[in-house]
């Protein structure tokens, strides 16, 4: 049903699952554009290929990982256009499991954390008598609620928010969160993602100071004034 959306999906998972990662207070430990060294690892075996380090993935095997692992398992291509962002992208983040699990107990399905025909059904049935983006709105709340609860919450806070519901609360058509997009999915509006700012002329980026912003800064703390 949705088949199409994947790339545009893929786009927006890209600006918060890009670059190498290897946080100690991350449960996923060592990650390279979302997948974890676990991941990597399954998926080296199950294709007879030796293990190696996550940060020498391919993007075909990334590809790869996302469509077999995240984006089938949850029926991605069948679900209802909008739907089908919020659960892969709660999917790749927390597990396809928990994701399935939690829009399970929405629909009324006893939540086995497994996609079936009877939890597909359930799902179709609650956009017929409610509507998909009312189910995308409980399932990226519920979402929100559960990252919360979670001991590193204080860390990951500001990020997790940002993913899950952009600069604002609930739903705006000029928000760039999960909640967001794919409520606007729902309504057939297409997104794009808006491209980075460009430095200001004559100002470094942030982080790109170098050996000259490092003496500077020396400078500064000796005479107590700040010289940029």
């Amino acid at each position: 049903m949705t088949a199409e959306n994947f790339d545009q999906i893929m786009d927006w998972l890209a600006v918060y699952e890009g670059g190498k990662v290897d946080d100690k207070d991350d449960p996923g430990g060592r990650t390279n554009r979302g997948v974890i060294q676990r991941v990597y690892d399954a998926y080296r075996r199950a294709h007879g290929l030796a293990k190696r380090d996550v940060y020498l993935m391919t993007d075909d095997e990334h590809d790869d990982i996302y469509l077999e692992q995240y984006w089938r398992p949850v029926w991605g291509n069948r679900l209802p256009s909008g739907v089908d962002a919020a659960m892969y992208d709660y999917a790749v983040n927390s597990g396809v499991s928990r994701s399935v699990k939690v829009t399970q107990r929405i629909v009324g399905v006893e939540p086995d954390g497994v996609m079936g025909n009877v939890t597909f059904a359930a799902i179709m049935d609650y956009c017929a008598e409610k509507s998909a983006a009312e189910l995308c709105v409980a399932i990226c709340t519920e979402r929100l609620a559960f990252m919360k609860r979670l001991k590193v919450w204080w860390k990951y806070k500001n990020g997790w928010t940002r993913r899950v519901m952009g600069k604002h609360a609930g739903v705006q058509s000029d928000d760039l969160g999960v909640i967001d997009r794919s409520v606007m999915l729902t309504r057939g509006t297409k997104l794009t993602i808006p491209p980075p700012k460009a430095p200001t002329p004559g100002k470094a980026p942030d982080g790109a100071m170098g050996l000259l912003g490092l003496i500077l800064n020396i400078i500064a703390a000796i005479f107590g004034r700040r010289i940029l």
